[in-house]
């Protein structure tokens, strides 16, 4: 009876040894430059401030009154390329993040000039 139950556990674990590995993807190892990796270290850098940028409350809500579902865009986000990124990641710096300061300070000098001829201030006699 021993020698059964042996034989019965082997038979079962073998069975469930083949199983699994036949189940399991193959992997494959190998050297990648250091150009490779600092290429791929820095597009998912760059895929994770761009998330950063998307999770913003006030960037979902301008993305949902465009009507696009913020779950999708980081969906397309993450399927980006790594030159895809560095495009989008360009156009994103470009693009000024609610004016520059030179439109600030014409508005307020314009705003300023403007209450000094209606006479509501005297702010140019001071200077």
């Amino acid at each position: 009876m021993n020698t059964q139950l042996k034989k019965c556990i082997t038979f079962f674990v073998l069975f469930q040894f083949f199983l699994i590995s036949g189940l399991l993807p193959a992997t494959k190892a190998e050297i990648i430059s250091t150009q490779t990796f600092i290429e791929s270290s820095a597009a998912n850098q760059t895929r994770n401030e761009l998330q950063t940028i998307i999770a913003r409350d006030d960037v979902r809500g301008e993305l949902i009154r465009l009507g696009v579902d913020p779950a999708d865009a980081e969906q397309r986000l993450a399927r980006l390329s790594a030159d895809e990124l560095q495009q989008l990641q360009g156009k994103m710096d470009e693009l000024p993040a609610g004016g520059s300061v030179l439109a600030l300070v014409g508005a307020v000098f314009l705003v300023l000039l403007i209450l000094e001829i209606v006479g509501v201030t005297n702010v140019f006699n001071k200077i």
